[in-house]
């Protein structure tokens, strides 16, 4: 027995009336949530293992390194250097005039003679006096000798303190040519002829020039913290100077602190460069490539990932459908990837592009089966974000805007 069709029919309307009426109920509710949320992209960290090359940034600086000030007050006479002179130890750099200490100088002088002449005159009256008493003990009494070599005492006295003092201002008057502490390079000259200089400790003392020695220089590098552990004197390395591309350096860490600083929690360690030919120069920047072995537990993840900056860096991590603040410890950071010693785990969604509203407490919904997803402000249709490179791969967390 077959159904009529008519009936068939209006069956078929009315269930299509109530699907449809139930689609129209529930899509904009689903639309307001949908709103509600941003577009991110996250990657999971990826485990550090074994032995691997650090790219740490390195810092040539002076061996030696000097301001040098003036040692008394007066005007700059002259400067017979200038930057990039090469200097010898001991060389005269600059001449300072100080008119009022020629005359303290002739005043002392005037007042060793005299002290002299005193010594003298004293002396001579003693040895009267003690001839006398010698000749005729009634003719003088004793207390008159004694106060006559006690005065000859005094006067010698007087005397050794003139000639202090004029050694004294004779050293000061040496300090008016200013000369080179070692052999190097003039680096700055920061005053010139007919300039008032004031005497080092003073208020106010600028300096006249520096001096740099070149020859070595120290490569300087920070060692993070996670990676103390596994550097020591001998570690062998690779320096890539931006001046020279192309060019590979090696070397070995001369010394270490086996102390860290407390704002940088980073170890300074120095590697000796030579420079004979006076080729490189204090200042270069360059790319330092250790190989360490790297401690258990240690995570990387795309460095525009993290955000802050020395002990206040951290990473938004999206967690049950949130955007998290996780705090970390960098232990690397070569601008490519950052190596984590603290903060992440294996199985942590870190956010390493988005929305600029993007910030903790923001809703995220991690949605890996779109088509289409946004990174980096373009549009792609791929299930994986392609333009962040070397972050190929990036699983992706959408929401909107």
């Amino acid at each position: 027995m077959f159904e009529h069709p008519s009936r068939a029919w209006i069956a078929a309307a009315v269930m299509a009336a109530c699907v449809l009426g139930c689609a129209k109920d529930s899509s904009p509710a689903n639309s307001t949530e949908e709103g509600r949320r941003l577009r991110v992209v996250v990657a999971r960290p990826a485990p550090v293992e074994g032995e691997q090359t650090v790219e740490l940034p390195g810092t040539l600086e002076p061996w030696e390194d000097a301001l040098l000030y003036a040692r008394v007050t007066g005007y700059l006479q002259s400067v017979s250097v200038d930057i990039g002179s090469k200097v010898k130890a001991g060389d005269v750099l600059a001449t300072i005039v100080v008119p009022e200490m020629e005359a303290q100088l002739q005043s002392a002088q005037a007042q060793l003679d005299q002290e002299r002449a005193e010594v003298e005159l004293a002396s001579m009256v003693e040895k009267r006096l003690r001839d006398l008493r010698k000749a005729n003990q009634e003719a003088i009494p004793q207390q008159d000798v004694d106060n006559a070599a006690a005065k000859t005492r005094v006067e010698k006295a007087q005397s050794d303190l003139a000639r202090a003092e004029v050694k004294r201002l004779k050293t000061l008057s040496s300090f008016a040519r200013l000369r080179a502490p070692f052999a190097g390079r003039v680096t700055q000259r920061i005053l010139h002829p007919g300039a008032l200089v004031r005497e080092g400790t003073t208020p106010g003392a600028r300096p006249i020039v520096e001096v740099a020695r070149t020859q070595p220089l120290r490569l300087v590098l920070q060692i993070p913290e996670p990676l103390v552990p596994s550097v020591a004197v001998g570690s062998e390395l690779d320096v890539h100077l931006d001046a020279f591309p192309g060019r590979e350096f090696e070397g070995t860490i001369a010394r270490i602190s086996t102390a860290l600083d407390e704002q940088t929690r980073a170890m300074r360690a120095e590697v000796d460069f030579e420079n004979k030919e006076g080729t490189f120069r204090p200042g270069m920047y360059g790319e330092v490539y250790l190989r360490v072995r790297v401690p258990d537990g240690l995570l990387s993840i795309p460095s525009r990932a993290v955000r802050g900056q020395g002990e206040a860096r951290y990473v938004l991590v999206a967690r049950d459908g949130f955007l998290h603040k996780q705090a970390l410890v960098v232990a690397s950071d070569d601008g490519r990837r950052a190596v984590v010693a603290k903060g992440l785990s294996i199985d942590s969604s870190v956010m390493v592009a988005g929305s600029p509203l993007a910030r903790e407490g923001k809703p995220v919904r991690t949605d890996r089966g779109r088509s289409e997803v946004t990174c980096c402000t373009e549009r792609y249709s791929s299930r994986r974000c392609w333009s962040c490179a070397p972050f190929r791969g990036a699983s992706v967390a959408t929401t909107r805007t």
